[in-house]
């Protein structure tokens, strides 16, 4: 019987779910990018000979969204917490036992290698995230995690027709009414573009934001995240699109009375 890898300090449960009462915090802003690259640890080259197409796909890196993390990250002078290694080496925003946390050229290593990876970049990514937002906690702010993605314009050989996604839990009150105002706000600002909720992939399924949500409270964490489509990063509207998305957010977190730093 294969052993089961182990989990880091960020799969055990917080000492901030004790508490369940509810209200207003200053909020905290913290940017995420878990696929901000396509690059391969050079232990690890030799698996990847001959990949180069793939590295540089929608499977190995989510295109133009580091950039944009970036760039919001720097305009609300926030943290950012991001990986430029390939998710074809190891997905971090997949769980433990996810049948794609590794890809079809880590799937087959040997556990013990498998274990190696997870120590090197999985592990250390996710506890840093973890403990940054449990610092801001605990210094009394409520935390607001965006963590930035893109995907691919087409999918299964079928067009998407989501520009822009905010992804949430729905049965995380808070999330969802900023997600709705946020996307009514942006609208405002970029009304030609398509905007969805909960699109083109649904918030409360498995990845890093659901994962935190089992260890913090609603009152102290909100995990959004934001999906752009990559043809609109590669067209000539995308510094628009990231203004927009700057002053959204901006009025977005004014209209709930909530401090960005």
């Amino acid at each position: 019987m294969k052993k089961p890898f182990k989990r880091s300090i960020a799969a055990w449960p917080n000492p901030c779910l004790k508490d369940s009462s509810l209200y207003l915090k200053p909020i905290q802003l913290l940017f995420t990018c878990e696929h901000g690259g396509f690059e391969i640890p050079p232990e690890y080259a030799s698996i990847f000979s001959g990949a180069t197409q793939w590295l540089k796909s929608h499977r190995g890196w989510d295109e133009g969204a580091l950039d944009v993390a970036n760039s919001l990250a720097h305009h609300f002078e926030a943290e950012l917490v991001y990986s430029q290694i390939s998710r074809l080496v190891v997905d971090l925003n997949r769980s433990i036992g996810h049948p794609r946390l590794f890809s079809s050229w880590t799937k087959p290593l040997r556990s013990e290698e498998k274990q190696k990876i997870l120590e090197a970049y999985y592990f250390p990514y996710r506890d840093r995230v973890f403990q940054s937002i449990k610092q801001k906690i605990d210094l009394g702010f409520l935390v607001l995690h965006i963590s930035v993605h893109s995907f691919t314009p087409v999918w299964k050989q079928k067009r998407r027709t989501t520009d822009i996604g905010f992804l949430y839990n729905p049965h995380r009150e808070k999330e969802k009414i900023f997600c709705i105002e946020w996307r009514k706000i942006f609208h405002h600002h970029f009304q030609k573009l398509t905007i969805h909720l909960n699109r083109p992939y649904r918030g409360n399924t498995d990845g890093f934001t659901e994962s935190l949500r089992q260890s913090f409270l609603e009152k102290n964490y909100l995990g959004i995240e934001l999906e752009i489509n990559q043809k609109r990063l590669q067209s000539e509207s995308r510094q628009k699109i990231l203004q927009s998305l700057i002053q959204s957010l901006k009025k977005c977190l004014e209209e709930f009375n909530l401090q960005e730093k």
